[in-house]
């Protein structure tokens, strides 16, 4: 089950755990941290949900830009977005084997039997499924078709044909 909490809320506990026993630094981290995720939110990089009814909010006008103010941030999204930057600490209940992908390939592997067998959106599934957001599925599924892609038309090379047909060249 998902956790949330604000803005407010997800920069306290980072602080807390960065710094558990010097309150001054603690402060300073909250500060930080606070300002830090809504510019996250700002740019994409975090989800930031309506607390009414956990849909995210779209970041289009500015209207998206004011809601971020007051909305939530799932534990799931804030752990992610942490363990990409490098921080490590867990926020919330959040397993850390949540926080680990399997490679580019393999998300890939994943997705297309999930299209085979039928499913829609498969993104959506494999996110739900490692902890993570839908973007970062796509990116790395998309990642991994690019390295496919490449590695194709290097063996599709004039260089490799020859290689494999013994004719080196002289």
């Amino acid at each position: 089950m998902h956790q949330y909490q604000t803005r407010a809320k997800a920069a306290e506990a980072i602080a807390a755990q960065l710094h558990p026993d010097d309150a001054e630094l603690r402060e300073q981290a909250t500060t930080n941290y606070f300002r830090r995720l809504y510019d996250a939110l700002c740019a994409g990089e975090l989800i930031g949900r309506d607390p009414t009814n956990l849909l995210p909010i779209t970041r289009r006008d500015l209207a998206g830009a004011i809601a971020f103010g007051g909305c939530l941030i799932s534990d799931t999204d804030l752990n992610a977005w942490l363990a990409h930057l490098g921080i490590h600490v867990v926020i919330g209940g959040e397993a850390t084997a949540n926080l680990t992908l399997p490679s580019d390939e393999q998300l890939l592997y994943e997705k297309e039997q999930m299209t085979d067998d039928g499913i829609r959106d498969a993104h959506a599934r494999l996110a739900a499924k490692y902890g993570v957001d839908k973007r970062r599925i796509k990116y790395r599924c998309e990642k991994a078709t690019g390295k496919r892609k490449k590695a194709v038309r290097a063996a599709s090379s004039p260089f490799h044909i020859a290689r494999l047909s013994g004719n080196r060249g002289s």
